[in-house]
């Protein structure tokens, strides 16, 4: 019987910081997010994403990256994370 690789979701809210403050991670695995409230910035390696309400990404997680709230206001997402 094979193994099933783990998933975590999971609501995250999102703070305006300066790119300054923003530690960008990495983990094994696979991340899809989808926006439920606000606008989010996430970079993802070298490229930077800005998403609004009803907005999706998905990527390869062992990349770095860092997200923070872009625009006025609350921001909030599900995350969905696998790893092995």
């Amino acid at each position: 019987m094979a193994l099933l690789p783990l998933m975590n979701a999971f609501l995250a809210h999102f703070h305006d910081l300066s790119p300054a403050k923003i530690a960008p991670h990495y983990h094994a695995g696979v991340e899809f997010l989808y926006v439920i409230d606000g606008e989010l910035e996430i970079s993802i390696g070298t490229e930077i994403y800005r998403l609004s309400k009803g907005d999706a990404i998905y990527f390869d997680s062992v990349q770095k990256h860092a997200y923070r709230s872009s625009g006025p206001g609350h921001c909030a997402a599900v995350v969905v994370t696998t790893g092995t």
